[in-house]
């Protein structure tokens, strides 16, 4: 296998790229480091710590189409035959020859086959990310998500698919209108950039946002973020960001109206009154 690789400035210098977090874009550059000779890499997470990366960079990357992820856990750079020309007497074919077979080559940008579709997700109980699934898997997935909703969630699905959506939210427990409120607007959001979400998606975005924090301000932020960015996803704040609105929270709870009388705001505005 050879030892050097190359990135090329078409793809890293594109405002797709530069428009990503510091994290995100170093998690990429060591990602291409240690791909095999067909661009593939066995351990994108055990990478993803050692740099100080996140769970978010990961998604991201793959939100951003940068990385095509597989279900065993595998990635491949779908730009690496632009970064990287490998020389016939060093080349050493990827050991991955299953997910490798579900590729295809335009233009030297990775594909998946046409008969793959992606669908979303979550890995580990954290992230959500694309993984590719054969048709008749989707479709089997899809009857046993149909089955689990009857028989524990209780939904009528003979209502409009945004009275079912509307249940979920309200079976989720929030005690803030604000956020229910936002969660319809992610949805519409989805909606309108043509990848509306399924039932079983809205319940893992809100699966995440409940991970993240107990704080609704901070999972309003979230919600409102994506909404603005048009993300698919929902992330977590930075720390800063998080600060600030734990630090509004405890203002607001510390402060407490009080009701008196007129007469004890007479006493007060004399200068009078008494404090126990």
């Amino acid at each position: 296998m050879a030892e050097k690789r190359m990135l090329s400035q078409k793809i890293v210098d594109s405002d797709v790229f530069l428009d990503m977090p510091s994290t995100t874009q170093n998690l990429y550059f060591h990602l291409n480091i240690r791909a095999d000779d067909d661009g593939f890499v066995n351990n994108p997470k055990s990478i993803m710590r050692n740099v100080n990366a996140s769970e978010n960079d990961l998604s991201l990357l793959i939100l951003k189409k940068f990385i095509i992820p597989f279900e065993s856990g595998i990635v491949v750079i779908r730009h690496w035959k632009i970064h990287n020309y490998i020389r016939k007497d060093t080349y050493k074919e990827t050991a991955y020859k299953e997910e490798k077979s579900r590729l295809i080559e335009k233009d030297k940008v990775y594909e998946l086959c046409d008969d793959s579709v992606t669908d979303t997700l979550q890995i580990s109980g954290e992230t959500d990310v694309n993984v590719s699934q054969s048709r008749n898997e989707i479709a089997t997935q899809n009857r046993l998500d149909k089955n689990r909703l009857d028989k524990n969630n209780n939904i009528d699905e003979s209502k409009p698919k945004k009275d079912v959506f509307k249940d979920i939210i309200e079976m989720a427990g929030f005690k803030e209108d604000l956020t229910k409120n936002d969660l319809k607007d992610f949805i519409d959001m989805r909606k309108k950039t043509k990848k509306p979400l399924t039932e079983r998606a809205l319940k893992l975005i809100i699966k995440k946002l409940k991970d993240s924090t107990n704080s609704e301000k901070i999972m309003q932020k979230m919600l409102e973020n994506a909404i603005v960015n048009n993300w698919l996803s929902v992330y977590e704040l930075n720390e800063q960001e998080k600060s600030k609105l734990q630090n509004d929270e405890i203002k607001s709870k510390d402060y407490k109206e009080v009701d008196i009388s007129d007469k004890e705001y007479s006493e007060i505005m004399k200068g009078n009154a008494k404090y126990e």
